[in-house]
């Protein structure tokens, strides 16, 4: 009883997946999901609370990737010495491993308990700036702090925009991702560099 009970479970976040990826948060439907698990629209509340549970149970694992990522990512180590290479090796990895959740993420969550998911990421890359890279460039000069708001965001955009451009060429993909990652973030030191000495 236990397995079908799992295969059931299995079927229902398989299909809400689809569901979420083609139609969003906001434009789901417990029903059509149910339907495509071969399931009672009822019977999703013996798995689940609700809609936002059951959107939380597909994109949560992805969430906690990313947010564990930016988080601990290369933490303890001079963030200024960083080959910038290893970076984008674990954004295209993470992506590549996650798309359809990323991306329900980044551009599907309007409606649910997450939606400010990519603003809270953002933070999260600000806040890592401000604290590991900042001071290691600008040493004792005083900066405005809103320059890690600012870059976060880029990076933030910039990197979904080059995901976006994934055709299912994946050394294009590591490719574009590794320029634009290189770009940013050396560009930024050399220029704040210049800018401060």
């Amino acid at each position: 009883m236990q397995i079908q009970k799992e295969a059931i479970k299995q079927r229902i976040l398989e299909a809400a997946l689809s569901d979420f990826y083609q139609y969003g948060y906001k434009g789901s439907s417990l029903r059509r999901i149910a339907k495509a698990a071969s399931i009672a629209p009822g019977n999703i509340y013996s798995y689940f609370k609700n809609k936002d549970d059951l959107f939380y149970a597909v994109t949560g694992p992805t969430l906690e990737l990313l947010s564990s990522f930016i988080n601990t990512a290369f933490k303890g180590r001079d963030i200024s010495q960083i080959d910038m290479n290893e970076i984008s090796d674990h954004v295209v990895a993470l992506f590549l491993n996650n798309t359809k959740t990323f991306w329900i993420l980044m551009e599907k969550s309007d409606g649910s308990s997450i939606e400010q998911v990519k603003e809270e990421l953002t933070e999260l890359i600000a806040y890592r700036l401000m604290v590991e890279l900042v001071p290691v460039i600008v040493k004792d000069n005083e900066m405005n702090p809103l320059i890690s708001k600012v870059l976060a965001r880029a990076c933030m955009e910039g990197l979904c925009e080059a995901l976006k451009q994934f055709n299912g060429d994946e050394e294009e993909l590591r490719n574009l991702v590794e320029t634009f990652i290189n770009i940013q973030f050396n560009g930024f030191r050399n220029q704040l560099k210049e800018t401060l000495s």
